[in-house]
């Protein structure tokens, strides 16, 4: 079968990989020079040019989390594409890239599985790209050479682009095809986070706050008005990105709206609720992590309780929606006490008659690769179960119209586990793609999720397969 041309597969359905911004920044960087074109998971063709994954020469794969491996795997599979790299001969198969947060975070997993795993922000890369493009029967030769392509048993280098040299958004190409901001034309505006969260991987594979390119940014967003659509904003740290409150004034002058990712407790200041009322915004997102006021200051979020009540006081004085995000197994915490501060916090919001439309969504804490707390252990399952339901006995009482999203603790086991495996992380992950099954996996790599989730993390030890007795 003759290959040709590239594509970029985001393993996720269409409207979802789409409110990502990586398959957009590809479209654009690569659609016009290499016929780029796009992939999506439950599509058997591409979006435009109406091709099969098998029949491009290079699929390039963009990896947020951990989970999204195994939807990746049974993409290949479904398509006639072996998983494993040493079952596809060269020339026979397309050549596959990864990239993204996951991989940079710990590519060992999928080191038998993609031709190249590439580490960092993409627009270092471009002309790294461009020539592997060009040229893709010399790529493995190109890709060698590259400091950012991880090797096995190494720990990778994470290329980053310099503030104000990158400016991702939705292409206005793609707006058709919608996303989960209700079609939202999408900004981002930093990389790197201001804050210094030691389980957050963002600070730390990615480093300080970088702004976006303001102008690239501010024209994106006039484009957007102009076609009458509205805007939302993604970072880690909005508040604090200097044209963030000019992209808010060309918004409310457009007679445009907004939406935002989340806001930082520090950055919910009077003058910036009135400013976001005034741009449309009806919903803030905070996260505090945990009701402790000592459990966030060990996390490195020292917000104390006082500033959570008064973002709550401006939630209520602006009629704002407020979406709270908490964790539940924080390292060296008490789940019993942050149940009873959690449920305490609510009585106290009730007392001061600051309760207001409100939504809570709770997560197992995940060990991240990079970070500070990467060695840490991910609460066990039915410490968790025992947690969600002593919050709940007080919560149903208090709050009983208030919906609660708890996370999955089994999506945080395959998040951890995947950060700390190494290379055999592939013979689980082909087992997975072969069906579709976690447990059958399991018994047919040897390689069990707890084990490798109890592991310390790092390249250089055990990496999670089943001990002999």
């Amino acid at each position: 079968m003759k290959r040709a041309g590239v594509a970029y597969l985001f393993p996720a359905e269409r409207r979802v990989a789409l409110s990502n911004l990586a398959p957009h920044y590809f479209f654009g960087a690569f659609r016009e020079s290499h016929g780029l074109d796009l992939l999506f998971d439950g599509e058997e063709r591409s979006l435009l040019d109406r091709k099969r994954p098998n029949e491009v020469a290079v699929l390039l794969v963009g990896l947020s989390y951990e989970p999204s491996y195994l939807t990746f795997v049974r993409y290949l599979q479904a398509n006639g594409i072996p998983v494993l790299r040493s079952d596809r001969p060269a020339g026979n198969f397309p050549l596959i890239i990864a990239g993204g947060v996951a991989p940079s975070l710990n590519p060992q997993p999928l080191l038998d599985i993609c031709d190249a795993v590439l580490c960092g922000e993409a627009e270092p890369m471009h002309d790294d790209l461009t020539a592997l493009l060009d040229s893709p029967a010399t790529a493995r030769e190109l890709i060698a050479k590259l400091p950012y392509a991880a090797k096995p048993g190494r720990k990778p280098r994470i290329i980053q682009a310099a503030a104000g040299r990158f400016a991702v958004h939705s292409h206005p190409e793609l707006a058709a095809e919608g996303n989960e901001f209700g079609g939202r034309t999408v900004l981002e505006l930093d990389r790197g986070c201001i804050g210094k969260c030691y389980f957050c991987a963002a600070r730390h594979l990615y480093g300080e706050s970088r702004e976006a390119d303001r102008h690239l940014i501010t024209h994106a967003a006039e484009a957007a008005f102009k076609r009458g659509e509205d805007i939302a904003l993604l970072g880690t740290g909005l508040e604090s990105v200097s044209y963030f409150d000019d992209l808010l004034d060309r918004a409310i002058a457009a007679g445009r709206t907004v939406s935002l990712s989340s806001v930082r407790i520090a950055g919910f200041t009077p003058q910036r609720a009135a400013r976001l009322v005034a741009a449309g915004v009806k919903t803030v997102t905070l996260a505090p992590e945990s009701m402790v006021a000592a459990t966030r200051s060990r996390i490195g979020k020292p917000l104390s309780d006082e500033s959570l009540f008064a973002a709550f006081e401006l939630a209520k004085e602006h009629h704002f929606r407020v979406k709270l995000y908490l964790m539940a197994g924080l390292p060296d915490g008490d789940s019993a006490a942050e149940a009873q501060a959690l449920i305490a916090f609510f009585t106290d919001l009730k007392k001061r008659k600051l309760t207001v439309p409100l939504s809570l969504s709770v997560s197992p804490f995940c060990p991240k690769p990079g970070t500070p707390f990467r060695d840490k252990a991910l609460m066990p399952k039915k410490e968790y179960e025992h947690f969600r339901a002593a919050a709940m006995r007080g919560l149903d009482k208090l709050m009983p119209q208030m919906p609660i999203e708890w996370f999955s603790w089994r999506e945080s086991l395959l998040q951890t586990a995947l950060g700390r495996l190494g290379t055999d992380g592939a013979q689980f992950l082909a087992a997975y793609a072969d069906t579709g099954n976690l447990r059958t996996a399991e018994k047919r790599s040897g390689i069990r999720l707890e084990d490798a989730a109890s592991e310390i993390a790092g390249i250089t030890v055990a990496t999670g397969r089943k001990k002999s007795a």
